[in-house]
C-alpha cells in the first residue's frame, strides 16, 4: 500500500513522497501530534517505549484491519482508502526516531 500512496518505487517517487510527508509534519496534518510522537523518551528504560510504540500501532489490526475485514480482497477500493491515512501516519510517526535520537542527546 505504500507504494500504492507514493507511485511507483523508483527514487524520484520515494524522495517526493518524502517531502511531502516531511511538509505534513511540519506544516500539515501530522504539526499537532509530531511532538505526542517523541513524548516516550525514557533513556533509562530502553523496552519502555519501543513497548509502547508497538502497542499503539498493533492497535490498528483491531481498529482496522480486523474491523473491516479485509480477507479476500485486493488493497484497493474502500480498504485501501481507509488505510491510506492510517500509513501515512505511521510512516509520518516513523520519521520521529530523529528527533527522538535528538531529545536523547540532550
Amino acid at each position: 500500500m505504500p507504494t500504492k500512496l507514493a507511485g511507483t518505487f523508483t527514487p524520484e517517487n520515494v524522495k517526493a513522497w518524502t517531502k511531502k510527508i516531511v511538509k505534513e509534519l511540519e506544516f500539515g496534518q501530522f504539526r499537532r501530534h509530531k511532538w505526542d510522537w517523541v513524548s516516550c523518551t525514557d533513556i533509562d528504560d530502553g523496552a519502555a517505549c519501543p513497548l509502547v510504540w508497538a502497542r499503539e500501532a498493533n492497535s490498528f489490526v483491531c481498529s482496522y484491519v480486523l474491523k473491516t475485514d479485509p480477507t479476500g480482497k485486493e488493497a484497493s477500493g474502500a480498504y485501501y482508502d481507509g488505510a491510506a491515512p492510517i500509513i501515512e501516519m505511521q510512516i509520518a510517526k516513523g520519521a520521529q526516531p530523529f528527533r527522538r535520537s535528538r531529545i536523547w542527546e540532550n
